[in-house]
């Protein structure tokens, strides 16, 4: 027997393995017991008792609301830039309410359930209900050094997700079509997005100076985001002009037209959709855009959508993956998820790609 093992052969044969569950009121060591046939079987054994015992210890130590937990977690990601800290801040504003009150050590199948129906009475879209879950298990994760709740956001609790919001073909049609007669500046912006796959707040933060008409390009280096104070001062916010690695890109022929016919005497440094030396924020954008889908009959789409329909058709029309990467500004990965959203002859090149 190997020193410190506690294990004994019985005189019905079998072995006994014994550990420490605890203290008497007297202060005296208190043990559990494990059986087996070999001294392998109860050596297994009293390994999987232990590790239970530690991982009750850790539980117990780590026993604090999840409000708590989430405030910590905050303060302990505080280094982050400031619109990816606003961000997870807003999630946590969100979750607290629901499930503030509970235990760390009580965050299982059923906590995340309330989270769910909770979020989906809201309206939530599913890809949204996804991120909070993510949001709690890192809470729950950061608060004991490992996860002892099960929330993996799965198919029992809800229906399938879908990941990419996409318009449909006849929606998307007849919104390029709108956009495209008595040009304003909301629907510069959607034309933006819809034909060259910007984002809104690089929308927003795009200047007439970083278009060149006779290369029939423009040049995206800046975005623009709106942050929260991070003191916490109601309605303390600013908005940034951000700049980001940049990249040119090639304008399709009808958005060429629209800009020129719209750039008017505007001067380089003045901002595309405002018309200034101003910024015009992308809630402000996302307000017009609102009114429009109304007008026509469709859904308050996001912009992230019509970005995504934008990518979806780029590929069914045949244009390479890489060259769409670097339109997009993004890495090759983020491109191949759009190709479950295309037809099946065209994944082929997913192959190829990898």
């Amino acid at each position: 027997m190997k020193k410190g093992e506690n294990i004994y052969k019985r005189k019905d044969g079998r072995f006994e393995g014994r550990y420490v569950i605890g203290l008497t009121e007297e202060g005296r060591k208190k043990y559990g017991s494990v059986y087996g046939p070999t001294k392998t079987a109860v050596r297994k054994k009293l390994a999987e008792a232990k590790a239970k015992i530690r991982n009750a210890e850790t539980i117990s130590k780590y026993d604090i609301s999840f409000e708590e937990a989430a405030i910590n977690w905050l303060h302990t990601i505080s280094n982050l830039k400031a619109t990816t800290y606003s961000t997870y801040r807003s999630y946590v504003n969100v979750l607290i309410p629901i499930i503030g009150d509970y235990r760390i050590n009580q965050i299982d199948q059923n906590v995340k359930g309330d989270v769910i129906c909770v979020l989906k009475k809201r309206d939530y879209k599913e890809t949204t209900i996804r991120a909070y879950i993510k949001i709690v298990e890192r809470i729950v994760s950061a608060s004991i050094e490992r996860s002892t709740s099960s929330l993996k956001y799965s198919e029992d609790n809800t229906e399938q997700v879908h990941t990419l919001e996409l318009i449909p073909d006849d929606e998307f049609e007849l919104l390029t079509e709108e956009i495209q007669r008595d040009v304003n500046l909301c629907k510069l912006a959607i034309s933006l997005i819809a034909f060259a796959g910007l984002k809104i707040g690089e929308v927003c933060g795009l200047k007439w100076g970083m278009i060149d008409f006779d290369q029939n390009t423009l040049t995206i280096d800046s975005t623009i985001q709106r942050t929260k104070s991070r003191n916490g001062a109601k309605n303390a916010t600013n908005v940034e002009v951000m700049n980001i690695k940049p990249r040119t890109i090639y304008m399709p022929i009808n958005l060429a037209e629209l800009l020129k016919r719209y750039k008017g005497l505007a001067k380089s440094n003045y901002y595309v959709v405002s018309g200034s030396r101003m910024l015009k924020e992308n809630r402000t954008i996302q307000y017009k855009m609102k009114i429009l889908f109304e007008s026509l009959g469709m859904p308050n789409y996001t912009t992230t959508a019509i970005r995504n329909t934008f990518a979806v058709h780029s590929l069914e029309n045949g244009v390479n993956p890489k060259a769409l990467a670097i339109m997009l500004g993004v890495g090759l990965e983020s491109i191949l998820k759009y190709y479950e959203y295309i037809e099946v002859d065209l994944k082929k090149e997913v192959q190829k790609i990898k």
